[in-house]
């Protein structure tokens, strides 16, 4: 179940995540696994460049995380001025 956040709220939660160790530990995992999804000769097939494609998409999605946090307090901050 998602639980649905006020913006604010769940972009400081993001932002308190962010910070964590453990956060920067599965960043560093993240995107040494990147590095080998990115190996376009270990391809094997159709199916499979989807699959790595659609895991790229989710790895840059959730490494993108602070510049999004950052860009949603901006957001709300210009809209309470």
């Amino acid at each position: 179940m998602v639980t649905r956040l006020p913006q604010r709220e769940w972009a400081t939660v993001m932002s308190e995540l962010i910070e964590t160790e453990g956060w920067k530990l599965l960043v560093e995992e993240w995107r040494h696994d990147l590095q080998s999804l990115n190996q376009v000769k270990e391809i094997t097939d159709n199916d499979h460049l989807n699959f790595v494609k659609g895991r790229i998409e989710e790895i840059t999605s959730i490494l993108d995380l602070p510049n999004t946090v950052k860009k949603e307090l901006q957001r709300i901050d210009e809209e309470n001025v």
